[in-house]
């Protein structure tokens, strides 16, 4: 989508899209992935516990989000909702929003509180056009004990967070966080939240 809309500019890429729509559905192309960094979600402070730091918010691109959704909706396409970018970057990658050689995401309780009240607004507010959220892509599980910790955290709490707003509608999909998490630390993990 990237390239069709660097080629062909916005209003031409979404007429191609539009015409090739039919088919992708038909080719059984039924899932779509959407990244969204945490500064898109407009979060106040009434919508957190209170005490976590709600800026920034860089406005525009919620409207787009909806606007996709409800048109992935009237399509039939699921969407897989991507928690992309976590307030003190989870991995250092370009991919989380922020390149640094310090990622602070999993040192800050702020940092996660902001991530866990940023999952629970989406499940609150737009879980209905959201099939699964993926609670937080590629965190840097591998950076020390801190890190592995605050992520397993940081799992339990966003479903919680999810399950307490959109009930079981709406699947969490989580990563191994480069853990390398054995298939018997999962089942558990899975028998516990169950």
């Amino acid at each position: 989508m990237q390239a069709l809309l660097a080629r062909r500019g916005h209003k031409q890429a979404l007429q191609v899209l539009r015409r090739h729509l039919p088919d992708l559905i038909t080719a059984g192309i039924g899932f779509e992935e959407v990244p969204l960094g945490y500064w898109s979600v407009p979060l106040t402070s009434s919508d957190t516990n209170g005490s976590t730091i709600v800026a920034p918010y860089i406005p525009g691109a919620w409207k787009y989000l909806l606007r996709g959704l409800n048109w992935a909706k009237k399509h039939s396409i699921h969407v897989i909702l991507d928690i992309h970018g976590a307030p003190g970057s989870q991995n250092g990658y370009d991919n989380s929003g922020q390149r640094t050689g310090n990622p602070s995401w999993a040192l800050n309780p702020a940092n996660i509180s902001r991530t866990v009240d940023t999952v629970r607004y989406i499940a609150e507010s737009i879980g209905g056009l959201v099939d699964v959220i993926e609670l937080l892509n590629e965190p840097a599980g591998f950076r020390g004990d801190q890190w592995a910790n605050g992520v397993r955290q940081y799992w339990l709490d966003g479903y919680d967070a999810v399950r307490q707003a959109g009930g079981d509608n709406i699947k969490v999909m989580i990563g191994d966080a480069f853990l390398g998490v054995s298939v018997r630390e999962w089942r558990a993990w899975h028998v516990d939240k169950s």
